[in-house]
């Protein structure tokens, strides 16, 4: 017994043809075969056919050039107008010259003068047109898509020129294709271009994704996460670059604000130490001294137990201050991040006997979160140095290099695993 064998649907074919004897010979060419390839329908007039051609329900059409006293060219023309784009094939008898040119000219995607043809040259170009459709259909619909997406999406030519703008870069740089396309990217997106000059743009297809601020065409900041990806894909020379961004502005402003309630609360912790804890611990020590004194007076045998207990007491007292130092560095404030910096490493190197050092040139005064965040991490990394690598030196340097600030922290120990490099969010 026989399996049936599935076929494919067959393509649906229009002829737009006044003359019954063009009907009944392309019939011939394409009517019922054992394959089932095409579906032929037809008809008569321009009206029918441009009604047929706006519904856009078959896959191919074929056009007559003469259709009473319109013409297949100007039909081709009003769909044109209508913004609509059909796989048609022009067919002709009558005998114009540079017809083929002026068919493809207004859209046609084929070519066939009746006289000429054969079956075989009609049915390579009704699956020429149709495959062709297709395809342009598909590119489309994945334009259409792109085009409303939320993300920026851009292509930059290897000259640094902006080829293509989305909506949805639009409405995040708030600058209008019309003025984006054919501009040079370090006008309008200038924190993406420096990147890109940082990159070799060879032929390999790598994708780059790093956090930066950038700012709208009013002058309005914005964080953008962005991804980078090198073109090789021809037509087209090398160092074509296809830019996506979305916008993470809220996002930052929140992570930074979760930050700041953080480090608000340690501030209030440290504080609450400094001022409570360390003048109980303070008083508790005085009080013992003084009853350590009057014992020892008396040669009392007590008196060497309470020096211990005040000893004890007096090195939680300073270990308390430090940790209410860690928690609220006054001097941050007070001095600013250099002094900060000295007064952490002086701490370090006392209270875990090991050489801590800091080394940077004049810096302009920074924003508090800046210098916060880089205190947080030089505090962060000098600990885990000292407590965890067995370091013996720690050395940290801090400097300008042009408009960046390079911060590096150094030591001897052994190290806890290797990292991925990466790049850091935008913060503040």
């Amino acid at each position: 017994m026989s399996t049936p064998v599935a076929t494919a649907t067959p393509a649906k074919i229009l002829l737009i043809d006044d003359d019954e004897d063009d009907f009944v010979l392309i019939e011939s060419y394409l009517g019922p075969s054992p394959d089932g390839e095409f579906q032929l329908s037809w008809v008569r007039t321009f009206e029918d056919g441009l009604q047929a051609l706006r519904q856009g329900e078959h896959d191919v059409y074929l056009v007559d050039y003469q259709l009473g006293a319109e013409s297949g060219l100007r039909l081709l023309e009003q769909i044109r107008e209508d913004g609509l784009h059909r796989p048609v094939i022009m067919l002709t008898g009558a005998g114009v010259s540079d017809l083929d040119q002026a068919a493809m000219r207004a859209g046609a995607f084929d070519y066939l003068d009746k006289s000429a043809y054969s079956e075989a040259a009609l049915r390579r170009s009704i699956r020429y047109s149709a495959e062709r459709g297709r395809i342009e259909r598909q590119l489309q619909l994945q334009a259409e898509i792109l085009a409303n997406v939320h993300d920026a999406v851009f292509l930059i030519d290897e000259s640094g020129v902006i080829q293509s703008w989305n909506v949805g870069a639009e409405q995040i740089f708030g600058l209008p294709a019309s003025r984006a396309i054919g501009a040079d990217a370090t006008k309008v997106c200038p924190t993406i271009a420096r990147h890109l000059s940082g990159k070799k743009r060879s032929r390999a297809r790598t994708l780059t994704e790093f956090s930066a601020w950038s700012q709208k065409a009013c002058g309005e900041k914005i964080a953008l996460a962005v991804r980078l990806r090198f073109l090789t894909t021809p037509p087209g020379p090398e160092g074509r670059v296809i830019v996506c961004a979305n916008d993470i502005t809220q996002e930052v402003r929140l992570e930074q604000q979760l930050s700041d309630a953080a480090e608000a609360e340690q501030r209030r912790i440290g504080q609450d130490i400094h001022d409570d804890l360390c003048q109980q611990l303070a008083g508790a020590g005085c009080f013992l001294k003084a009853i350590e004194q009057r014992l020892s007076k008396s040669e009392s045998t007590q008196s060497e137990a309470l020096e211990a207990l005040g000893s004890l007491i007096s090195d939680a007292n300073a270990r308390a201050r430090d940790i209410a130092r860690g928690l609220f560095p006054s001097l941050l404030q007070l001095e600013g991040l250099p002094v900060a910096l000295e007064e952490l490493v002086d701490r370090t190197s006392r209270n875990f006997g090991i050489s801590c050092t800091v080394h940077g040139a004049d810096l302009p005064k920074l924003a508090e979160t800046t210098s916060v965040h880089l205190y947080r991490i030089a505090q962060e990394a000098v600990s885990n140095a000292a407590r965890h690598s067995k370091a013996k030196r720690i050395d940290l340097s801090l400097n300008r290099e042009g408009d960046q600030l390079v911060f590096v922290i150094r030591d001897d120990g052994m190290g806890m695993g290797v990292g991925v490099p990466g790049e850091a969010r935008p913060s503040g």
